[in-house]
């Protein structure tokens, strides 16, 4: 069960890193609910497949927030009057 898990949730990693990791993680919330719903509909039908699909999204989701702590990410916004990536980067210190 772990097993299956841990092979799901690698496979979904390793599909999210296709795009730009760091806009990817600015909506981590929607690759959250997208990959908990999918996951857990495709492994419908016993409790061994229902608790796969639930522990793949939870270690899924750990990857992102800590992927998104190291790497910081892009979100898509109005900044200074006109539409563009935003970057928000937690390794960049405030020098004031």
């Amino acid at each position: 069960m772990f097993e299956a898990a841990l092979g799901t949730a690698l496979s979904v990693i390793f599909l999210i890193t296709y795009v730009d990791l760091r806009k990817a993680l600015g909506y981590a919330w929607l690759i959250d609910i997208v990959s908990f719903c999918t996951l857990t509909l495709m492994f419908m039908g016993t409790y061994a497949g229902m608790v796969t699909g639930m522990l793949a999204t939870l270690i899924i989701s750990v990857f992102l927030r800590l992927a998104r702590r190291v790497l910081g990410y892009q979100v898509f916004r109005r900044y200074q009057g006109k539409w563009q990536w935003v970057t928000y980067d937690f390794r960049a210190k405030d020098t004031k």
